[in-house]
């Protein structure tokens, strides 16, 4: 059996949606259906919900550890770690393979976790879901660390999880063991009995800005052409004045039927997943984009709708125009729009590109099969 504790990949779990936690959870589940121990120890910044010096509950029998949110953070996080390694020793388990799946914090902590964590006996594995220093818009001091933690991380750690083959081949040069973990999520049996309603569907963090204006000029464009009225579905995650600036630029529409959606129960997520005619996922033709693979992507397809999105990054690896999804050729207004048009006039189309994708998923993407698969590559590594 392993025993794996994963660390710094989760921000307040069980309690916090965030697309991070769905994924370490869907992850857990499958290791958990192999026939592993698993533990989740969240991030060291803490959570104002948590005690001192810690708080633990389980979650599905994932055992977790939350720590307490000081007022002096960077205090606070030093104090966190010095529990963190008190709760490792009670996690460590003699004659078995122990092993900590990580995030990467910033570099002076995550060189601080992990010479902790060789002296303690663990192989460590890092999770690499995006490469940092790529990222155009990220400055000044936290810019340079990204930076210098790109180019050395691999070389302190036993393995690596990148989530794309762009960031595989980036991480080459380490020469360790590599296992790609994509998107993830649990796929129910594929449901025939849902009838798609006449709405266009995007689930967006508002740090996407452009994606989300790009959606809502091709809609607008798409109502322009269609005789059929639809609406625009907006879930959207960000704070109040990210929000307002959206509303200000849906306002330049005044006829356009679109709304706006926060903070939803998670089955009412997916239901409005599933009687999508589209769900709607732009990429530019970035580094960033091409790094990194959204979750949302699984969610999306594990509904059986069609995704609208742009042949970047590993999206080329998986799907096909007009298979297993619909691939837009640009990222501009008019070709999404075109898309709209042509799943408003052929829905029984859009129903079986959507199966197709779904069947894709369940291949590729779906926690309990690739638990087994992750589970093969761990124990491989104490061979």
């Amino acid at each position: 059996m392993n025993n794996i504790i994963f660390i710094e990949t989760t921000d307040n779990f069980p309690y916090k949606f965030t697309a991070n936690n769905s994924k370490v959870k869907l992850l857990a589940n499958g290791l958990i259906k192999a026939g592993n121990k698993v533990q989740i120890i969240n991030n060291l910044r803490g959570s104002e919900i948590s005690s001192i010096p810690y708080t633990k509950g389980n979650d599905q029998n994932i055992q977790y550890f939350t720590f307490p949110l000081y007022s002096t953070q960077r205090f606070g996080i030093f104090k966190n770690l010095y529990q963190q390694g008190k709760i490792l020793k009670t996690l460590k388990r003699e004659n078995e393979k122990n092993i900590i799946i990580m995030g990467q914090p910033y570099l002076l902590l995550f060189l601080i976790e992990v010479i902790r964590y060789r002296l303690m006996g663990f192989k460590i594995g890092v999770t690499k879901t995006e490469w940092p220093s790529d990222i155009k818009t990220i400055k000044g001091l936290k810019r340079l660390d990204y930076i210098i933690s790109d180019k050395i991380f691999g070389y302190f750690i036993d393995f690596i999880f990148p989530i794309s083959s762009f960031i595989e081949e980036k991480c080459k040069k380490f020469h360790k063991p590599m296992f790609r973990i994509p998107i993830l999520a649990s796929f129910p049996p594929y449901n025939t009995n849902i009838l798609p309603k006449k709405y266009f569907l995007l689930c967006s963090t508002l740090a996407y800005m452009e994606n989300i204006k790009l959606a809502i000029d091709s809609f607008n464009l798409f109502q322009q052409k269609s005789n059929i009225s639809y609406r625009l579905k907006l879930i959207l995650s960000g704070n109040k004045s990210q929000i307002d600036n959206i509303q200000k630029y849906i306002n330049t529409y005044p006829n356009l039927n679109i709304d706006i959606y926060q903070q939803i129960p998670y089955i009412t997520l997916l239901k409005l997943y599933s009687e999508a005619e589209g769900l709607l996922i732009p990429l530019q033709n970035t580094n960033q984009d091409k790094a990194r693979f959204s979750q949302k992507i699984a969610e999306y397809i594990s509904t059986g709708r069609p995704i609208i999105t742009n042949n970047v990054g590993d999206i080329q690896i998986y799907f096909k125009h007009k298979v297993n999804a619909y691939i837009a050729e640009s990222y501009d207004k008019k070709t999404f729009s075109e898309i709209m048009k042509d799943i408003s006039l052929n829905p029984e189309e859009a129903t079986q590109i959507g199966k197709q994708g779904y069947l894709t998923g369940v291949e590729y993407f779906d926690n309990i099969n690739f638990g087994q698969k992750l589970n093969t590559f761990l124990h491989s590594q104490f061979i």
